[in-house]
């Protein structure tokens, strides 16, 4: 199955559902909607060669990520999310997942099969039916989250560490709560030595 026809199918059927519900970032596979200080994120990515080799999916079979990202946070790298979740699909596949070796793969929903066979039209309608039930509803949990209730996730959970000094770095920064930003700019810093990295280097990710 060729990647261009799965993005043909996914930019017919797919696309104009989302363009209509605020997506305007906009890949083949990606689509983001921001509202107030959320990035919410739709990503569709197929399994790829590694994957097939070590299950029996087809490469070209698809999963889907729902993904939130606060963006007062400085971006750590190019796709991350502070928030996410692997879509489920209800469609019927048996028939190609009895081909699997194991049972644990034989029974995951979270795969479309993709292969010659494919009735593409099926599998991209059942994407967007997962995503009005799944990722839809994760989304609306973050209506009426604030920067006050991540701030307090994060104090919450980050223990003092690394990645989420980082954070919270941001987040204090974000409401001018200069103190404790710089509070955890100090933390970061000592938590990147303890991993090796030199103190000029983790300056450089503030700029």
């Amino acid at each position: 199955m060729n990647s261009n026809l799965v993005n043909k199918h996914i930019r017919t059927i797919l696309k104009p559902f989302l363009v209509e519900n605020g997506y305007n970032k906009i890949t083949d596979r990606n689509y983001t909607k921001s509202v107030g200080i959320f990035n919410y994120i739709i990503e569709i990515k197929s399994v790829g060669n590694y994957f097939t080799g070590v299950t029996g999916w087809p490469p070209q079979s698809i999963c889907l990520t729902s993904g939130v990202f606060c963006n007062v946070i400085k971006p750590w790298h190019k796709k991350e999310y502070h928030y996410q979740i692997a879509n489920i699909f209800s469609l019927d596949q048996a028939k190609y997942k009895d081909k699997l070796k194991t049972d644990p793969e034989k029974k995951r929903k979270d795969i479309l099969w993709i292969d010659e066979s494919t009735d593409l039209e099926q599998i991209i309608n059942e994407l967007k039916k997962s995503i009005q039930n799944y990722s839809f509803a994760f989304f609306d949990k973050f209506i009426n989250k604030s920067i006050e209730d991540v701030i307090q996730e994060y104090e919450k959970n980050s223990n003092d560490n690394y990645h989420g000094s980082f954070r919270l770095y941001y987040l204090y920064k974000y409401q001018k709560m200069e103190d404790e930003a710089e509070k955890r700019k100090i933390i970061f810093i000592e938590e990147g030595k303890k991993l090796g990295l030199k103190e000029k280097e983790l300056l450089k990710t503030f700029e």
